[in-house]
């Protein structure tokens, strides 16, 4: 692998102009010089050492992105946001799953941590469990101090996120839709417990509910996670409890579409006898089978804004106040105004409690 010096001999400069005109420094170059230095570094196929030069100029050029799962769709579409600006401006991004595991989390953070990272990007909810909070405000903390910058997406204990969006607006669009169709006896698909994003959905849902003079009973509170097969059990329940809502909005996209296939499952039609929003609008919403309408967060947009911030905080402007993207609701095929209640609506609905 050629190193600085086999390139300042090849272009015949010194190992210090050589190192001018490959790490982009201000001090003046003659122009033939220059362009010597480049093409010599192009014909040795030379790439300078990130780890060597990080050390001396306590910078990495790289960013660590925190995701729950890259499978996920959500984390994904904000990863490649993320990654697009960081390539744009010369940095390498380091993605760490975390499976939803405070433990994972804390272990991702010290070896972070020693490899003197400059940034990390949080893009889900932080765990409220207050023992693992602890340790991992105390990583950040270090991290911090260090001259690294850490930048949130998601809820937190601590606060909002640095680049965000409103539940209470996402979930307003979403029980505002509903009521506009007629429907009253609105259900709620919820996240994960202890995750803050869970917690926060659940808590706009009841408010955008009394905001139209409606209340989420419990009975129509499904608990569940944020995965298409959490969904499909709440759907078993869902019927097994005798349909206590004619619409159902899930704390994610995921949950709701394991939730379409749950009811189709068990022969309930959506949105004939149950009307389904989801949140997020993720690809696989425009294919799923009735397509899911659902609240539309701009995942993409997210990650880049998320990645500008970190890289502007690197450069040492101030941290600004929290900002919040906008959210639209994207009406599909899922829901529609509640069937008519009738004797044969409730015969209907007994019979599939029985099956």
């Amino acid at each position: 692998m050629a190193n600085l010096q086999d390139v300042a001999t090849l272009a015949s400069v010194s190992l210090a102009t050589a190192s001018r005109v490959l790490s982009g420094s201000t001090h003046p170059v003659a122009a033939d010089t220059r362009s010597r230095v480049l093409l010599a570094a192009d014909q040795l196929d030379f790439e300078p050492n990130l780890l060597a030069s990080g050390l001396a100029r306590s910078r990495t050029q790289v960013a660590a992105v925190m995701v729950h799962d890259m499978m996920d769709e959500y984390f994904s579409e904000i990863a490649r946001g993320l990654e697009d600006e960081a390539y744009t401006n010369g940095y390498a991004t380091l993605i760490c799953n975390t499976d939803r595991d405070p433990t994972k989390e804390v272990l991702y953070l010290r070896k972070l941590r020693a490899m003197q990272i400059d940034a990390i990007v949080f893009t889900a909810g932080a765990s409220t469990d207050k023992s693992h909070r602890a340790e991992i405000d105390r990583q950040l903390n270090q991290i911090e101090s260090s001259g690294g910058v850490v930048v949130r997406l998601a809820p937190h204990p601590g606060g909002r996120p640095d680049v965000g969006y409103s539940n209470r607006i996402g979930l307003s669009l979403a029980v505002d839709h509903l009521v506009a169709l007629g429907h009253s006896r609105v259900g709620f698909l919820a996240g994960p417990v202890r995750i803050a994003t869970s917690t926060e959905r659940l808590s706009a849902m009841r408010r955008a509910m009394k905001r139209n003079g409606l209340v989420l009973e419990q009975a129509a509170i499904l608990e569940g996670g944020f995965s298409r097969e959490h969904g499909e059990d709440a759907a078993d329940r869902f019927v097994d409890a005798g349909l206590p809502a004619t619409a159902v909005v899930a704390a994610n996209d995921h949950s709701a579409i394991g939730f379409l296939r749950g009811l189709r499952r068990r022969g309930v039609g959506v949105p004939g006898d149950v009307s389904v929003v989801g949140y997020d609008d993720i690809r696989s919403c425009a294919y799923v089978e009735p397509p899911l309408t659902t609240v539309s967060v701009p995942l993409y947009d997210l990650g880049v804004r998320g990645m500008r911030l970190a890289l502007d905080l690197l450069r040492g402007e101030q941290r600004p106040a929290p900002i919040d993207l906008p959210l639209d609701l994207t009406v599909r095929a899922s829901t529609a105004p509640p069937p008519r209640v009738s004797a044969s609506t409730g015969a209907l609905r007994n019979r599939k409690k029985a099956s």
